[in-house]
């Protein structure tokens, strides 16, 4: 067992360099980077129109990112300018969050079709997008919901943390099923399905533990910059995790179902590189 672990884990680790994992990764925190924002400034909007107060709201983000200086001013200003223009930022925040949004779902979609070697996107990659952003966020609803409630009235911290990963499962399956271009069975995507839900309840335990201490210490020494700089490395993480994930499934099914060679198209290369390529192959043959 622990050696069909290790093995997988090596050719894991083989196809993340090759298909360039990091930068797939890259990618998919640069979109979930720039969502942030989005939801952050419909949050603002949405307690001005629960006539909250722009301090308290504030304070709230402070307190939780664990802020101080500049940066902690920084929030307060732009808590109390979107409070102030609340249907513009209204707008904004929406347009803001579905572009985002849909584009990180394109980013993922791109990344888990990278790890299989087909082509997607296009216009039904924005369309499953849409769906993919309407059931994921149902599922961060519920289980904030739940945590908030089940903490408000001292229930069992078990339950939360039940609650949790059953909405990462839920989550990750959602992400597997309508994102990728490629069409397998479902029991063949719970391997990667429960590598990711293991792999971004760490995350999330990480975002609620040691991102604030992280975020409090550059933001103390660094202001508003380090603080982005936290965020973006959390971000990177969960990148990984999904990029990860997709390796895990394609290397399972490989080794199930086999490989297929196909024909490659690719601009033909310049008359002086294929002189060079020529000469070399000559080379090669006269030493040997």
């Amino acid at each position: 067992m622990f050696s069909e672990i290790w093995s997988l884990s090596l050719a894991v680790a083989k196809r993340f360099s090759e298909k360039r994992g990091s930068n797939l990764a890259a990618a998919i925190a640069f979109r979930a980077f720039l969502g942030l924002f989005a939801c952050l400034v419909l949050s603002f909007a949405i307690a001005g129109y629960l006539n909250a107060s722009g301090r308290a709201v504030g304070e709230s983000i402070i307190s939780n990112l664990g802020l101080s200086g500049d940066s902690a001013d920084s929030v307060l200003r732009a808590v109390q300018q979107a409070q102030n223009s609340r249907a513009t930022t209204t707008i904004f925040g929406l347009l803001g969050l579905v572009w985002t949004g849909t584009g990180l779902s394109m980013a993922i979609a791109y990344a888990w079709n990278a790890a299989w070697g087909i082509p997607g996107g296009g216009f039904r990659g924005r369309a499953s997008g849409v769906l993919w952003m309407l059931g994921s966020g149902a599922c961060i609803l519920v289980a904030v919901g739940s945590t908030s409630w089940i903490a408000s009235h001292n229930a069992l911290p078990i339950i939360a943390i039940i609650i949790g990963i059953t909405s990462d499962l839920i989550l990750v399956l959602l992400t597997a099923v309508l994102l990728p271009a490629r069409h397998i069975p479902l029991r063949w995507m719970l391997p990667a399905v429960i590598v990711t839900s293991i792999g971004l309840s760490g995350a999330r335990f990480a975002g609620a533990t040691v991102l604030p201490l992280i975020a409090s210490d550059s933001s103390a020494i660094y202001g508003t910059l380090g603080v982005f700089f936290a965020l973006l490395i959390w971000m990177l993480v969960i990148g990984y995790v999904l990029v990860a994930a997709a390796m895990v499934e394609v290397i399972i099914w490989e080794r199930t179902h086999g490989t297929v060679d196909i024909k490659v198209v690719v601009p033909r290369p310049h008359p002086h590189l294929r002189r060079r390529a020529a000469a070399r192959e000559s080379k090669s043959d006269k030493a040997s």
